[in-house]
């Protein structure tokens, strides 16, 4: 659902990368931008054309503010007009109660329910693709793999979460939607790399393009 992109337009620069150069930078108000097979933005550069994963630079985005979340008061939430039980495995539970308090802070209304549940009655506010409960379990699912790679409990939480709620590809973008991601990658401390390590950002120089083109 691309209404997850909560229509919030930044200003700050970027620092991009080719990944690569500084082209990106050049984004301006009046810029064309289109979407390239609802997968890509693409938008022209100083010198040639930057195209942008728009999964992960939403996961990039959701997984700094995420980090930047824990350090404050707890996250915006609504309330569930249905609240949910989750009972689980050991490690299933585990990982919860590890990550109870991460997980309230950025919304996440969560209450022992016993010794091996618990029940969840409120979520982020901006969150628009809650599947019944089971996007919860995927992002505990996912908590105990990050855990693993991650350096610290913060960066695994904020990780899962960024992974499971950013918009996908696929999902189809208005231009407004797809100027104000890019605005907000930008705003971004890593716009280059997505929390995983993949590229967001790659620049295809106009020499490049001239030379398929058997221009001189």
């Amino acid at each position: 659902d691309s209404g997850q992109l909560e229509l919030q337009v930044s200003t700050r620069g970027l620092e991009a990368g080719t990944t690569a150069s500084h082209g990106a930078e050049d984004l301006s108000h009046d810029s064309p931008v289109w979407q390239l097979h609802r997968k890509y933005i693409m938008a022209p550069s100083s010198d040639g054309i930057m195209v942008v994963d728009q999964h992960v630079a939403h996961e990039r985005i959701r997984y700094e503010e995420a980090l930047d979340c824990f350090e404050t008061e707890n996250g915006a939430s609504q309330q569930l007009l249905f609240p949910f039980t989750v009972g689980g495995e050991h490690t299933e539970m585990e990982a919860i109660r590890e990550s109870q308090d991460l997980l309230k802070k950025l919304g996440f209304g969560i209450r022992d329910f016993g010794p091996n549940s618990v029940i969840v009655d409120s979520i982020p506010a901006n969150l628009s693709n809650w599947d019944d409960g089971a996007l919860f379990h995927r992002i505990v699912a996912e908590i105990l793999e990050e855990k693993e790679v991650r350096d610290t409990l913060k960066e695994a939480v904020a990780a899962s979460y960024a992974c499971h709620t950013s918009i996908r590809a696929g999902d189809k973008l208005s231009e407004k939607e797809m100027r104000i991601l890019v605005q907000r990658l930008l705003n971004t401390r890593k716009p280059n790399v997505c929390p995983h390590g993949r590229p967001i950002i790659v620049l295809i120089p106009l020499t490049e393009l001239d030379r398929h083109f058997e221009r001189s």
